[in-house]
């Protein structure tokens, strides 16, 4: 039975982190990747080690998982401590913040909610898009990642950090509201709706009228 497990996307982020995992952990690391939709894998529910590594994972880990407590769990989010749960990018920009970053945090069976282990904040310009966002969140998040899979290698204690949750974690129909248009709207708060949901092959901010359904498709040019 492998000591560590490293659950993850199919993309190349996700790859660069497993390579570095693999190396640290020397054949001793079990892996499992997947697409958001995949059925759970039988890997993770009857995994017995010691050590789990979740870099977005698609799928929502079972309390049973968690609950040995000898079992570390350590979960790696793509937005800051202001920003837990789903949409974390489309917030951010809908609020015009200033600053955005990533979390590494200990994993509870409520996501987004276990004590923050690391953390990495950086400027967001008046340019940012979804997509420059997310691709800026995936340097950082590798990086904080290479340094918390270094400390459990090494058995090293992880940091303990003054970094705390924000707030409860957004939910996907606080999402699906944001996405949601209406005629009574100012300009600005169009535009701001339109700028924080504009990512290739994702819902965008649309407006229904007579039943019809009027959608912001994002462009290349618009979301590079």
């Amino acid at each position: 039975m492998p000591k560590v497990i490293f659950l993850s996307k199919t993309t190349s982020v996700c790859a660069a982190a497993e390579a570095f995992a693999t190396q640290l952990f020397a054949g001793d690391m079990a892996v499992v990747k997947g697409r958001v939709g995949d059925p759970m894998p039988s890997a993770l529910l009857t995994f017995k080690g010691q050590i789990l590594l979740s870099f977005l994972s698609p799928w929502i880990i079972p309390a049973a998982v968690l609950q040995p407590p000898a079992l570390l769990a350590v979960n790696f989010h793509p937005g800051p401590p202001e920003y837990p749960g789903t949409g974390c990018y489309n917030f951010a920009l809908y609020d015009g913040v200033e600053r955005y970053g990533v979390v590494a945090h200990l994993m509870l069976p409520k996501v987004d909610t276990g004590t923050i282990v690391g953390c990495r904040y950086f400027p967001v310009t008046p340019q940012e898009t979804v997509v420059s966002l997310k691709n800026r969140s995936m340097e950082q998040l590798l990086a904080l990642f290479k340094e918390t899979a270094s400390l459990l290698a090494s058995g090293k204690p992880l940091p303990a950090i003054r970094d705390q949750w924000k707030r409860v974690p957004y939910t996907r129909r606080e999402l699906n509201d944001l996405c949601r248009l209406e005629a009574s709207m100012s300009r600005q708060e169009v535009c701001r709706r339109v700028r924080a949901l504009a990512f290739p092959g994702a819902p965008g901010a649309y407006y229904e009228l007579h039943g019809i359904r009027f959608e912001h498709i994002a462009r290349d040019e618009e979301s590079r």
